[in-house]
């Protein structure tokens, strides 16, 4: 025993009841007069629930730095633009390599400063921005418009929710750049009224209708031509079947399911119109 205090630890299965306790053992050694070991003095005490609690404290332990390291990963290989805010003085501590490529400015320009005070926001819109925190510290999908290092404006949905990092509270920032998917719904909506008065300007009936015969497009022209023989003022979403009586649906209905199957159909029959009968011929062909 060396002259000194053992320490130890043991498990101990009681034989009553079966249930098994951590028991610390403490052994100190008893000397004579004359330097001998005489005899050991034994202390014993029950550590189980103390052994329980530092397992389990050493658990959640790992498990956050389990967690802050995952975090750690999702948050460097995210495409989206991600900084985390220091919340006791709104100082940016991190940002991600998407951060830096959407807007252009370095790692090293951004850490440190203020949120508010990014070179990225022009003065309306960091003052909106300020509005916007102080109402509600938890944005979900704000959409704001900043300019990259580059001068170059951009639209993002800006998204703030409170975190805890190893126990210190920040705000984690998310920045979604829809910069591109605003051009294309532009380009569409542009395409779509170029169509339309394309189509408004021809002096025939042009119409298209979905897979379940609800109408799309309708032009001008067809919209009052049908209205002169049904008396029924069609509109887009209007469905087929509930416009022509069920027999000339049924005539319709083939066509059509023909024509979506990527048949190019072509008819023609006569139309009575007021006192007077109109020859009509008809092409359908799939979009």
């Amino acid at each position: 025993m060396a002259g000194k205090p053992m320490v130890n630890e043991e498990q101990i299965n009681f034989a009553s009841d079966g249930h098994i306790a951590v028991i610390e053992t403490i052994k100190t050694p008893i000397f004579s007069a004359d330097g001998a070991v005489t005899g050991v003095l034994g202390i014993a005490r029950e550590i189980t629930e103390r052994k329980k609690a530092e397992i389990e404290l050493r658990t959640a332990k790992e498990k956050a730095e389990e967690n802050e390291e995952k975090f750690r990963t999702l948050f460097e290989i995210s495409p989206i633009a991600n900084a985390i805010i220091e919340k006791e003085t709104g100082l940016i501590k991190e940002v991600n390599p998407a951060f830096e490529s959407s807007t252009g400015f370095k790692r090293k320009e951004i850490i440190g400063q203020k949120a508010g005070d990014l070179k990225i926001w022009s003065a309306p819109e960091r003052y909106r921005l300020v509005r916007e925190w102080k109402l509600n510290t938890n944005l979900k999908n704000l959409e704001v418009k900043y300019s990259t290092k580059w001068n170059e404006d951009r639209t993002g949905l800006l998204s703030v929710t409170p975190a805890f990092i190893s126990g210190k509270g920040y705000y984690f920032a998310m920045n979604l750049d829809i910069t591109e998917r605003i051009k294309a719904e532009l380009a569409v909506r542009e395409s779509e009224a170029n169509l339309n008065a394309v189509v408004n300007n021809r002096n025939e009936s042009i119409w298209s209708i979905d897979k379940d015969f609800n109408f799309l497009i309708l032009n001008n022209f067809f919209i009052d031509s049908f209205e002169k023989v049904f008396q029924i003022k069609l509109k887009k979403g209007i469905n087929v079947k509930d416009v022509l009586p069920g027999d000339q649906f049924m005539f319709w209905k083939q066509k059509y399911e023909k024509s979506l199957k990527g048949n190019r159909i072509t008819f023609e029959f006569e139309i009575p119109v007021g006192k007077s009968v109109v020859h009509m011929r008809f092409i359908l062909t799939q979009l």
